[in-house]
């Protein structure tokens, strides 16, 4: 059962916009208890847990994930490395098969009760087709990873099983502490519960909904008072467009969810908020893969939109006439969903960590946005 809310509070008066804020924050509390029937939530991690790592696509090596392992380690995460994990096969870590293979292992153990995936590249969908789940639905657990691992997250999408769209390995070194933070608290479901409204200052006639933004400040910290916590406070950008959206939350790389169109993990967007993000395309190729995503009707019955960091886009000459966020606007103009720009998501230091198949709160206004997902 999927409830989503539409509306704009900017140009209503302070106390009606207040009622409906509450009424949105308790719509989302109790979808989120009526989603979980049907969406499956691996369990949270506990110090002492095994988990594997696997490069399902580009080889790696093993110095480029030297950090990585100290960090889950300090964590009291045990460390279990696949087969094939600093393999080499031209540009792969192994053969499709020896891939395969390493995922299945790591999909099939008991004791394994994470999988992070090192780094992307490509290759995922060479065998996403001939992976068993039988074992892993029995006893899901967290799937991480982002860019070529959009395949494999939309992969559970279809079998109703969450995963984390969130920094891997290799990029550890370069992602902000906020980022890193975050994954840990959704590996190990460390949230504290927000409170409805903000604090109150004496004097105040219309309190905001959320905190004010400091100058200079590109994101403020969440209500839980801590890094990397559920609830986030963006700044506005021009192309932004308001309104409320309550849904599940489905999206990942820009390029992957248009190849796994008309295939059996194509991404279903009806009811939802869709996530994107993209790195190294040419403009003119993210528009032909976004006009994609209207002609199968991607946009049609969308919840909200957030667009992350389209970043490193190759040049062209002559030059495309748009930029990457102009794209996106007039591509969703016709629509009426709240759509966000510049969410800290993608291939860039910040990388949020996002729970897809997971409920989310998106609220888009004049003077800021707010998302919060647990």
């Amino acid at each position: 059962m999927m409830c989503d809310v539409f509306f704009v509070v900017n140009c209503i008066p302070y106390h009606t916009s207040y009622i409906i804020y509450h009424i949105s924050y308790i719509i989302y509390h109790i979808s989120y208890i009526i989603h979980h029937i049907s969406v499956k939530k691996p369990n949270y991690l506990q110090k002492g847990d095994k988990i594997g790592i696997i490069a399902p696509a580009k080889r790696i090596r093993a110095e480029e994930i030297t950090f990585a392992i100290e960090l889950l380690e300090s964590w009291g995460l045990e460390i279990v490395l696949s087969k094939h994990l600093f393999g080499e096969y031209y540009q792969f870590s192994g053969t499709p098969d020896q891939r395969q293979e390493d995922l299945q292992e790591m999909l099939d153990n008991k004791e394994i009760k994470a999988i992070l995936c090192a780094r992307g590249g490509y290759g995922c969908v060479q065998y996403v087709d001939k992976l068993d789940f039988t074992k892993f639905l029995q006893q899901p657990k967290w799937l991480v990873g982002f860019s070529d691992v959009t395949v494999l997250l939309a992969k559970l999408l279809s079998l109703e099983i969450m995963s984390l769209h969130a920094p891997m390995p290799a990029m550890f070194p370069k992602n902000t502490s906020e980022s890193l933070e975050r994954l840990r608290k959704c590996l190990f479901g460390d949230f504290e519960k927000p409170p409805l409204t903000p604090p109150l200052k004496e004097g105040d006639e219309k309190p905001p909904l959320t905190p004010p933004l400091k100058e200079g400040d590109e994101k403020l910290p969440s209500f839980e008072g801590g890094a990397g916590g559920g609830f986030l406070i963006l700044k506005p950008h021009q192309y932004n467009r308001n309104g409320i959206a309550n849904a599940m939350l489905v999206g990942g790389n820009i390029c992957l969810i248009a190849t796994q169109i008309g295939t059996p993990t194509q991404i279903n967007t009806q009811n939802k908020i869709l996530f994107l993000e993209d790195v190294g395309e040419y403009l003119y190729n993210l528009d032909r893969m976004l006009h994609q995503y209207k002609r199968a009707g991607m946009f049609e019955h969308l919840s909200g939109l957030i667009i992350g960091q389209i970043s490193k886009s190759k040049p062209e000459d002559p030059p495309f006439d748009k930029t990457e966020y102009e794209i996106v606007r007039d591509i969703v103009a016709e629509y009426n969903f709240p759509v966000a720009y510049n969410f800290p998501t993608g291939h860039e230091e910040e990388n949020y960590a996002l729970i897809c198949g997971e409920k989310a709160f998106l609220e888009v206004k004049t003077e800021n946005v707010t998302f919060y997902q647990k």
